[in-house]
């Protein structure tokens, strides 16, 4: 049996010195340099302990992350960031966002970083939701084609626009060429309707009083 001739921690950090059988004095003390790992991590929720680097101090007391500690992080828009609860080494089970969460806004595409961006009015757009499953949001897609995205707007504006089916944006607003006010007598014209393009109101023409 080895004659300890120097007690240190104990473990890695700091090891009991013993006699060599072959000096008089007991060998020098050997102390792990600071940041040698002591303990590894157990899971994604455990840290690693390191030696401090002084001499008699032993390995740390084994600890696990704190509560909130991010131990996944989100993959995707619809994914959820895992985190530590404080007290266990693993990372909870991953998680996704719920089925009634808006993963991409019409008219707000998102980028790789998950961010929404304004791009456009989107009147024709649908917004997406996440799965509930999965970390990816659904691709995207429009209104079909029979989906009104611009009414009637009365007597003068008698055509409705409709969504293209490919598209996001509602098309041009348009007119029909219709009489909405007839002839009110020999003096008074009837009054077409003005396509949207222009924004000068038919001139009635001039007329003599006899």
């Amino acid at each position: 049996m080895d004659t300890v001739c120097r007690t240190g921690s104990g473990d890695l950090c700091d090891p009991d010195e013993v006699c060599d059988g072959t000096a008089l004095a007991c060998p020098e003390d050997t102390v792990a340099a600071a940041a040698t790992e002591c303990r590894a991590s157990a899971g994604d929720c455990d840290v690693a302990e390191v030696c401090s680097g002084v001499a008699s101090e032993a390995c740390p007391v084994d600890v696990v992350a704190a509560g909130g500690t991010v131990c996944c992080a989100s993959a995707g828009p619809c994914d959820v960031a895992d985190r530590c609860d404080g007290t266990r080494v693993a990372c909870p089970a991953d998680a996704f966002r719920p089925a009634t969460r808006v993963c991409r806004p019409a008219g707000f595409p998102l980028n790789g970083a998950g961010v929404p961006y304004r791009v456009g009015t989107g009147d024709c757009d649908v917004p997406e939701m996440c799965t509930g499953s999965s970390a990816d949001c659904p691709a995207d897609v429009v209104e079909p084609a029979t989906t009104v995205c611009r009414p009637s707007a009365g007597v003068c504006d008698t055509h409705a626009e409709t969504c293209t089916g490919g598209s996001k944006s509602c098309p041009a607003d348009v007119s029909a060429a219709v009489v909405c006010r007839g002839s009110a007598g020999s003096c008074d014209l009837p009054r077409s309707v003005i396509p949207r393009a222009s924004t000068t109101p038919t001139a009635r023409p001039t007329t003599t009083r006899r």
